[in-house]
């Protein structure tokens, strides 16, 4: 069986101190420190990739993590922390970023996880993520792009436009709600990244994923 956010079931919560934002999924906000804590695991060591992460059941083909959260609750708790899209060159009010010079508001993105001596490691998002070109890791940081919500007519709830799977992009696609500054085609045969073998933790490894706001430290 196909594993989904919709088929997750009530966990332990991972941070008590923290404000969770929903029974289910894994997430939480810490206002104090301005960063969201979202629970996932590994789910690709290697590879071309258009994701650094995606909700589970969506994208793990082509995405370096697997995150046990929505994109319409990571987005809200970026808001939350006070992170804010930047739409000034949109044709809408509030939809997605679709113009080749990237805006949005800058964040840090720290992945956290157990090593096989069960020691906590941490590291940046982009040391995992790897330029088939200069074969180092990314330079490039990321940026809270933001998407459009609409409302669902079925349940009245407010659902991200377009492809939630779309949530940490490193390849361009116009309703990312995080990306990279650089641009990097989603063609198969032009994407410029892949995942940093060697440097990612087994597949199946559980990680959590800290999204921060530049004000802090990282």
């Amino acid at each position: 069986m196909v594993c989904t956010l919709t088929t997750l079931t009530r966990a332990a919560d991972a941070h008590p101190d923290l404000t969770r934002l929903s029974p289910t999924e894994e997430i939480w906000v810490d206002f104090a420190q301005k960063k969201v804590v979202v629970g996932g695991r590994v789910a690709l060591s290697s590879g071309p990739i258009e994701l650094f992460a995606c909700p589970i059941g969506t994208k793990e083909h082509e995405s370096i993590v697997a995150l046990r959260a929505s994109a319409r609750l990571v987005q809200v708790g970026l808001l939350a922390i006070g992170l804010e899209p930047d739409h000034a060159d949109a044709q809408t009010p509030g939809s997605p970023l679709i113009t080749t010079e990237k805006k949005g508001a800058p964040l840090h993105i720290l992945v956290r996880f157990q090593d096989e001596h069960h020691r906590w490691q941490s590291c940046r998002a982009e040391e995992w993520i790897k330029n088939t070109e200069t074969k180092a890791a990314t330079g490039e940081r990321w940026l809270f792009a933001g998407t459009a919500f609409a409302e669902n007519t079925d349940t009245g709830e407010l659902v991200p436009v377009g492809d939630t799977a779309n949530l940490i992009c490193v390849a361009n696609f116009p309703a990312s709600v995080i990306t990279l500054t650089g641009n990097s085609p989603h063609e198969n045969s032009l994407l410029l990244y892949e995942a940093f073998e060697g440097r990612i933790p087994p597949i199946g490894t559980s990680v959590e994923v800290i999204l921060r706001s530049t004000q802090t430290s990282p």
